[in-house]
């Protein structure tokens, strides 16, 4: 995290746009850093604060390249349902894209793009 923290200044003094890091928590993605930009936004959101996964920008993210059995259970919690709807699954299903909720994650200095019943580890 903080060598993703370092770089949060730079990147919003060149877009002159808020920029933000969120980590997954138990409830869905967590801010844990915000740098205001020059540009005012129409929401104000505090460094702790959980965002949506269907409705928020952090939570598309997540979505879509977390593995779905992580993502799944809190998005029914957060929609207040056991189970996703034909419409809400539509709409999941395209955030997720391609990787279908197999997700990408790094451990330990290792990149783990997740394909069917295998994965590729790419290391630094």
């Amino acid at each position: 995290m903080a060598l993703v923290s370092e770089h949060l200044p730079g990147l919003r003094d060149s877009t002159s746009h808020a920029v933000n890091l969120s980590v997954w928590g138990d409830h869905g993605p967590v801010v844990v850093r915000w740098a205001y930009g020059a540009h005012a936004l129409p929401i104000t959101v505090r460094v702790g604060a959980t965002m949506p996964l269907l409705t928020s920008t952090m939570g598309g993210a997540f979505l879509a390249h977390l593995l779905a059995q992580l993502t799944e259970p809190v998005l029914c919690g957060q929609l207040k349902t056991e189970t996703l709807d034909a419409a809400t699954r539509e709409r999941v299903d395209r955030i997720r894209g391609p990787a279908g909720g197999r997700g990408h994650h790094r451990r330990r200095g290792q990149f783990r793009h997740h394909l069917g019943r295998g994965s590729r580890v790419h290391r630094r």
